[in-house]
């Protein structure tokens, strides 16, 4: 570097030492990703979100668990008024647009509200994630058969918190620590194919309350890595009816179907459940099938309420609806 004396003679100025500069650090407070972590790592696949969510999430390899939109439903982060939004860009444009909602939930066929389920039938135990896949996809079908004679949007169930098939921290190889020892991925490894996991959110009507508890607890919702079955079925996520009830009038209003009385020599009978869905005129209707029994078929289904169906069991689940 020239020295000042001959910059000096030369006609140059004299440089000017460089301004103090400030640097800032994103720590996993401010800024995480859903991706794979390090011991030390706030990130979503440890589940450290449920306790201490980051500022901005960013899902890289969000795709393989369902998508960001189940993830953010899970952990209760997703607003449901950016669907109408995204419905009226669709509809008005035909440009695709991102819906957390099911497509049907905007459809006249569904105006009636939502149809959830209550009771220890709305929390689905089970020893593997295949049993529990199993019994999920045969809740779904059955809450999509009675949601379309009800005129309503069919509810998902949820999964247990602390079902044993959770990814624990020894199955990842102890790659880091995670919220109470599980890891929110559905399965292990990365890219998740055939596996099924859980996000951690807050629930006001967990464990299929019908009225708001006085804290809101913890509670589970599905994420699904690639398989097939699952993902076809119309059916809302179960943060929906959180949300819905945050409406005072709509929680105070919420009903019960009398499912006993439905039912005519072991089957819901599909006129009486019609003519019972024209009198319910609350936002949210819950249904409480036996736990530990098989679910009633419903005899009777109308040929035009079959072809509903159809439309709201796509490609490889249209075959369940049959078998289910």
């Amino acid at each position: 570097r020239a020295l000042p004396s001959r910059q000096a003679h030369s006609g140059l100025s004299v440089p000017r030492a460089p301004p103090d500069e400030t640097v800032a650090i994103a720590t996993g407070r401010l800024a995480s990703g859903w991706h794979g972590t390090g011991a030390g790592e706030i990130a979503g696949w440890s589940g450290h979100w449920t306790d201490q969510p980051p500022a901005i999430a960013h899902f890289v390899g969000g795709a393989p668990a369902g998508g960001k939109a189940d993830i953010m439903q899970g952990l209760g982060w997703w607003r449901y008024e950016a669907d109408v939004v995204a419905y009226a860009i669709t509809a008005t444009t035909g440009k695709k647009a991102g819906l957390a909602l099911p497509p049907s939930f905007f459809s006249a066929s569904t105006q009636r509200g939502l149809l959830a389920l209550s009771g220890p039938a709305a929390v689905i135990r089970t020893s593997t994630a295949a049993e529990f896949t199993s019994r999920f996809v045969e809740m779904r079908v059955w809450m999509l058969k009675l949601a379309t004679l009800l005129q309503r949007t069919a509810v998902d169930a949820q999964p247990d918190c602390d079902s044993p098939w959770v990814v624990s921290d020894s199955a990842t190889g102890n790659r880091g620590r995670g919220y109470k020892r599980r890891w929110y991925t559905p399965g292990w490894p990365w890219p998740f194919k055939q596996g099924v996991g859980v996000v951690v959110g807050q629930c006001w009507f967990g464990n299929g309350a019908t009225e708001a508890a006085e804290t809101a607890t913890e509670c589970c919702s599905p994420i699904f890595g690639q398989i097939k079955g699952v993902k076809c079925l119309d059916v809302a996520h179960r943060m929906v009816v959180e949300h819905a009830l945050r409406d005072a009038h709509a929680a105070g209003n919420a009903t019960q179907l009398p499912l006993d009385a439905l039912v005519v020599d072991g089957a819901i009978d599909a006129h009486k459940l019609r003519a019972l869905g024209e009198r319910l005129t609350q936002q949210v209707v819950w249904v409480a099938p036996h736990a530990t029994s098989p679910l009633p078929r419903i005899r009777g289904i109308s040929r035009a309420e079959q072809a509903q169906l159809t439309k709201l069991a796509t490609g490889e689940c249209a075959a369940l609806l049959d078998t289910h």
